[in-house]
């Protein structure tokens, strides 16, 4: 994905709607399926998301994935890119002292936190995937220049940009559901899956696929 989006960038087009649901839905499905396995990928980024010819996703490098154990939690320590990085990977006890809220601690909610880093990860990428800019990233500045403790302080103090207007509401509050800084309220992969935009997208590609067999059977 990471080719798309600089040869995108460089002719100046963006995705349509329809195109950016559609990979939208793909990427929920295989961060989805990869949840349901007990696995957290935990590099989530463009380098390492495959995006065939039709818009399929596939999800690559899983040097730094880890398979959930019951009863043991994940080191926090072992996280790629900085750019994709959570706030509660950056700085744990900052976060939950933002976000004072009294929960039940049961196992829906340690599953939710624990899967959670994959799914902001997910939201920076889409971000950029659709505005070839980075959400933490202000008007006329090029990441490059921005040291990591910088980056980190904004990941954990500043509210993502705001997508365009010419993205949907719907859309645009999809991908700032994905970079909530509470990893109890970050939106997840199922729930992502249940949003209507994506189920049509699924649907509509599941369609296309029953053609192409009937298409090459015939």
């Amino acid at each position: 994905m990471q080719q798309f989006i600089e040869q995108q960038k460089k002719k100046g087009e963006y995705l349509s709607i329809d195109k950016a649901w559609e990979v939208i839905a793909q990427i929920g499905l295989a961060v989805d399926q990869l949840h349901n396995n007990g696995i957290i990928h935990r590099d989530i980024k463009p380098a390492n998301v495959l995006l065939t010819n039709d818009f399929r996703v596939k999800l690559a490098d899983f040097g730094l994935a880890k398979k959930l154990e019951p009863g043991k939690d994940v080191k926090t320590t072992q996280y790629g890119t900085f750019l994709y990085i959570a706030p509660e990977i950056h700085h744990p006890t900052k976060v939950e002292n933002a976000n004072p809220t009294k929960v039940e601690i049961d196992q829906e909610k340690i599953m939710r936190k624990r899967f959670a880093p994959d799914i902001f990860a997910v939201g920076v990428m889409l971000f950029e995937l659709l505005t070839f800019k980075l959400p933490f990233v202000h008007e006329n500045e090029n990441y490059k220049d921005i040291q990591i403790n910088e980056w980190t302080r904004r990941v954990l103090e500043e509210e993502p940009s705001e997508l365009p207007q010419c993205f949907p509401e719907n859309m645009r509050k999809l991908i700032m559901q994905m970079l909530e800084k509470n990893p109890l309220h970050r939106i997840t992969a199922k729930e992502i899956l249940e949003v209507p935009d994506v189920i049509a997208s699924l649907e509509k590609s599941d369609q296309q696929c029953e053609s192409d067999e009937l298409t090459i059977y015939q």
